[in-house]
Protein backbone atom coordinates (compact mmCIF):
# COMPACT_ATOMS: atom_id res chain seq x y z
CA UNK A 1 0.00 0.00 0.00
CA UNK A 2 1.37 3.47 -1.12
CA UNK A 3 2.25 6.08 1.86
CA UNK A 4 -0.66 8.41 2.31
CA UNK A 5 -3.22 6.06 0.37
CA UNK A 6 -6.51 5.30 2.76
CA UNK A 7 -6.96 1.98 4.01
CA UNK A 8 -9.99 0.63 2.82
CA UNK A 9 -11.96 0.46 6.41
CA UNK A 10 -10.88 3.98 7.21
CA UNK A 11 -13.36 5.74 5.33
CA UNK A 12 -16.28 3.74 7.12
CA UNK A 13 -17.85 5.14 9.80
CA UNK A 14 -18.14 3.81 13.45
CA UNK A 15 -21.82 3.67 12.97
CA UNK A 16 -21.10 1.27 10.06
CA UNK A 17 -18.84 -0.52 11.40
CA UNK A 18 -21.06 -1.76 14.51
CA UNK A 19 -23.52 -2.82 12.10
CA UNK A 20 -21.19 -4.69 10.17
CA UNK A 21 -20.35 -5.98 13.48
CA UNK A 22 -23.99 -6.78 14.77
CA UNK A 23 -24.77 -8.62 11.34
CA UNK A 24 -21.78 -10.77 11.51
CA UNK A 25 -22.57 -11.41 14.78
CA UNK A 26 -26.32 -12.61 13.96
CA UNK A 27 -25.10 -14.65 10.81
CA UNK A 28 -22.84 -16.38 13.15
CA UNK A 29 -25.35 -17.24 15.34
CA UNK A 30 -27.92 -17.76 12.48
CA UNK A 31 -29.75 -21.39 13.17
CA UNK A 32 -30.02 -22.85 9.68
CA UNK A 33 -32.17 -25.86 10.85
CA UNK A 34 -34.88 -23.89 10.85
CA UNK A 35 -35.38 -24.13 7.19
CA UNK A 36 -35.07 -27.35 7.04
CA UNK A 37 -37.64 -28.66 9.38
CA UNK A 38 -39.45 -31.00 6.66
CA UNK A 39 -36.18 -33.06 7.88
CA UNK A 40 -38.17 -34.49 11.04
CA UNK A 41 -41.62 -35.63 8.24
CA UNK A 42 -38.82 -36.93 6.24
CA UNK A 43 -37.53 -38.36 9.37
CA UNK A 44 -41.06 -40.41 9.80
CA UNK A 45 -40.70 -41.28 6.39
CA UNK A 46 -37.73 -43.21 6.93
CA UNK A 47 -39.07 -44.98 10.23
CA UNK A 48 -41.78 -46.63 7.87
CA UNK A 49 -39.48 -47.30 5.29
CA UNK A 50 -36.90 -49.17 7.61
CA UNK A 51 -39.36 -50.99 9.36
CA UNK A 52 -40.64 -51.73 5.90
CA UNK A 53 -37.34 -53.36 4.78
CA UNK A 54 -36.39 -54.98 8.14
CA UNK A 55 -40.44 -56.98 7.86
CA UNK A 56 -40.09 -57.82 4.09
CA UNK A 57 -36.46 -59.22 4.30
CA UNK A 58 -38.04 -61.28 7.69
CA UNK A 59 -40.81 -62.70 5.11
CA UNK A 60 -38.43 -63.67 2.48
CA UNK A 61 -35.84 -65.38 4.73
CA UNK A 62 -38.89 -67.14 6.38
CA UNK A 63 -41.99 -67.88 5.71
CA UNK A 64 -40.53 -67.41 2.07
CA UNK A 65 -38.35 -70.17 1.86
CA UNK A 66 -37.15 -71.50 4.37
CA UNK A 67 -40.72 -71.60 6.82
CA UNK A 68 -41.57 -74.02 3.75
CA UNK A 69 -38.07 -76.16 4.24
CA UNK A 70 -38.97 -77.09 8.27
CA UNK A 71 -41.94 -79.16 7.29
CA UNK A 72 -40.64 -81.08 3.96
CA UNK A 73 -37.58 -82.81 2.67
CA UNK A 74 -34.52 -84.81 4.61
CA UNK A 75 -34.10 -84.63 8.62
CA UNK A 76 -31.03 -82.63 8.12
CA UNK A 77 -32.06 -80.08 6.00
CA UNK A 78 -35.04 -79.40 7.97
CA UNK A 79 -32.98 -79.21 11.36
CA UNK A 80 -30.89 -76.43 9.36
CA UNK A 81 -33.99 -74.51 8.26
CA UNK A 82 -35.40 -74.73 11.75
CA UNK A 83 -32.09 -73.49 12.72
CA UNK A 84 -32.12 -70.31 10.34
CA UNK A 85 -35.96 -69.36 10.82
CA UNK A 86 -34.99 -69.49 14.59
CA UNK A 87 -32.19 -67.30 14.96
CA UNK A 88 -33.33 -64.80 12.28
CA UNK A 89 -36.30 -64.42 13.80
CA UNK A 90 -34.83 -63.32 17.27
CA UNK A 91 -32.27 -60.90 14.81
CA UNK A 92 -35.48 -59.01 13.20
CA UNK A 93 -36.54 -58.84 16.70
CA UNK A 94 -34.08 -57.64 18.49
CA UNK A 95 -32.54 -55.22 15.24
CA UNK A 96 -36.49 -53.81 15.85
CA UNK A 97 -36.40 -53.40 19.40
CA UNK A 98 -33.70 -51.11 19.69
CA UNK A 99 -34.41 -49.37 16.77
CA UNK A 100 -37.80 -48.14 17.88
CA UNK A 101 -35.74 -47.43 21.45
CA UNK A 102 -33.64 -45.25 19.53
CA UNK A 103 -36.45 -43.35 18.28
CA UNK A 104 -38.44 -43.00 21.01
CA UNK A 105 -35.98 -42.63 24.04
CA UNK A 106 -35.02 -39.42 25.22
CA UNK A 107 -31.33 -38.71 24.39
CA UNK A 108 -31.17 -36.98 27.55
CA UNK A 109 -31.27 -33.18 28.31
CA UNK A 110 -29.00 -30.83 30.57
CA UNK A 111 -31.22 -30.51 33.94
CA UNK A 112 -32.53 -27.44 34.08
CA UNK A 113 -30.43 -24.78 36.62
CA UNK A 114 -27.50 -26.60 36.28
CA UNK A 115 -23.76 -25.47 36.12
CA UNK A 116 -20.81 -26.26 37.17
CA UNK A 117 -19.77 -24.23 39.43
CA UNK A 118 -19.94 -24.19 43.91
CA UNK A 119 -23.08 -22.09 44.06
CA UNK A 120 -25.39 -19.55 41.98
CA UNK A 121 -23.61 -16.88 42.88
CA UNK A 122 -20.37 -17.80 41.23
CA UNK A 123 -22.06 -19.05 38.16
CA UNK A 124 -23.42 -15.67 37.73
CA UNK A 125 -20.01 -13.80 38.45
CA UNK A 126 -18.92 -16.19 35.86
CA UNK A 127 -21.28 -15.31 33.38
CA UNK A 128 -21.29 -11.13 33.83
CA UNK A 129 -17.31 -12.25 32.78
CA UNK A 130 -18.36 -13.43 29.89
CA UNK A 131 -19.73 -9.95 28.59
CA UNK A 132 -16.21 -8.79 28.63
CA UNK A 133 -14.72 -8.46 25.72
CA UNK A 134 -10.97 -9.63 27.61
CA UNK A 135 -12.61 -12.55 28.88
CA UNK A 136 -10.19 -15.36 28.01
CA UNK A 137 -10.78 -19.09 27.90
CA UNK A 138 -8.51 -21.65 26.77
CA UNK A 139 -11.00 -23.44 24.21
CA UNK A 140 -8.52 -26.20 24.09
CA UNK A 141 -9.44 -27.31 27.77
CA UNK A 142 -12.13 -29.93 27.64
CA UNK A 143 -12.77 -28.67 31.24
CA UNK A 144 -13.42 -25.61 30.45
CA UNK A 145 -16.95 -23.84 31.49
CA UNK A 146 -18.93 -24.31 28.85
CA UNK A 147 -22.06 -21.93 28.42
CA UNK A 148 -24.81 -21.93 25.68
CA UNK A 149 -25.99 -19.22 24.01
CA UNK A 150 -29.48 -20.45 22.32
CA UNK A 151 -30.35 -22.37 25.14
CA UNK A 152 -29.27 -19.62 27.81
CA UNK A 153 -27.47 -21.76 30.13
CA UNK A 154 -24.67 -23.64 31.02
CA UNK A 155 -23.91 -26.99 29.77
CA UNK A 156 -21.67 -30.09 30.84
CA UNK A 157 -18.54 -31.60 28.73
CA UNK A 158 -18.95 -32.71 25.95
CA UNK A 159 -22.80 -31.65 25.42
CA UNK A 160 -23.54 -30.12 22.80
CA UNK A 161 -26.87 -27.90 21.34
CA UNK A 162 -29.32 -29.87 18.86
CA UNK A 163 -30.70 -27.38 16.30
CA UNK A 164 -33.31 -29.54 15.49
CA UNK A 165 -34.66 -30.39 18.64
CA UNK A 166 -33.63 -26.80 20.01
CA UNK A 167 -32.03 -28.21 23.37
CA UNK A 168 -28.47 -29.06 24.70
CA UNK A 169 -27.97 -33.36 24.26
CA UNK A 170 -25.78 -34.59 27.04
CA UNK A 171 -23.14 -36.45 25.09
CA UNK A 172 -24.55 -35.57 21.83
CA UNK A 173 -23.30 -37.60 18.96
CA UNK A 174 -25.35 -36.55 16.00
CA UNK A 175 -29.14 -35.61 14.86
CA UNK A 176 -29.82 -39.03 12.80
CA UNK A 177 -32.60 -38.26 10.21
CA UNK A 178 -32.77 -42.35 10.13
CA UNK A 179 -34.32 -41.99 13.69
CA UNK A 180 -35.92 -38.87 13.67
CA UNK A 181 -34.19 -37.82 17.36
CA UNK A 182 -30.63 -36.68 18.60
CA UNK A 183 -28.38 -39.68 19.55
CA UNK A 184 -26.81 -38.91 22.87
CA UNK A 185 -26.07 -40.32 26.29
CA UNK A 186 -29.20 -42.47 27.15
CA UNK A 187 -29.75 -43.67 23.30
CA UNK A 188 -26.55 -44.26 22.12
CA UNK A 189 -26.33 -47.86 23.66
CA UNK A 190 -29.34 -48.50 21.43
CA UNK A 191 -28.38 -47.27 18.62
CA UNK A 192 -24.94 -49.35 18.40
CA UNK A 193 -26.97 -52.06 19.14
CA UNK A 194 -29.02 -51.53 16.22
CA UNK A 195 -26.35 -51.12 13.89
CA UNK A 196 -24.62 -54.30 15.10
CA UNK A 197 -27.70 -56.47 14.41
CA UNK A 198 -28.69 -54.89 11.10
CA UNK A 199 -24.72 -55.46 10.23
CA UNK A 200 -25.06 -59.55 11.44
CA UNK A 201 -28.89 -59.43 10.04
CA UNK A 202 -28.00 -58.10 6.61
CA UNK A 203 -24.36 -60.73 6.25
CA UNK A 204 -27.19 -63.72 7.62
CA UNK A 205 -30.13 -62.93 4.65
CA UNK A 206 -27.59 -62.40 2.04
CA UNK A 207 -25.80 -65.70 2.59
CA UNK A 208 -29.26 -67.48 2.91
CA UNK A 209 -30.81 -65.84 0.08
CA UNK A 210 -28.40 -65.75 -1.98
CA UNK A 211 -28.55 -69.25 -3.90
CA UNK A 212 -32.39 -68.46 -4.08
CA UNK A 213 -32.07 -65.39 -5.58
CA UNK A 214 -29.45 -67.36 -8.49
CA UNK A 215 -31.72 -69.92 -9.18
CA UNK A 216 -34.48 -67.43 -9.57
CA UNK A 217 -32.75 -65.46 -11.95
CA UNK A 218 -30.99 -68.65 -13.72
CA UNK A 219 -34.66 -70.27 -14.22
CA UNK A 220 -36.05 -66.77 -15.39
CA UNK A 221 -33.53 -66.34 -18.06
CA UNK A 222 -33.52 -69.82 -18.94
CA UNK A 223 -37.01 -69.77 -19.57
CA UNK A 224 -36.79 -66.52 -21.99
Amino acid sequence: MAIGQASPHSSSSPEQRRTDGSMWKYIKYLNVFVFCKCLKLLGNIMVLMVLGIVGFTWYAVVPGYYGPLMLVGPAGRAFGSTIVVVVFSMLAIMLSWCYLATVLVDPGRVPPGWHPFPDDAVAARELELMQYADYYIDRRDPRRPRFCKRCSAWKPERSHHCSMSGQCVLKMDHYCIWVVNCVGLLNYKFFLQFLAYTFVASVMAIACLIKPMLTFFQGTVGSR
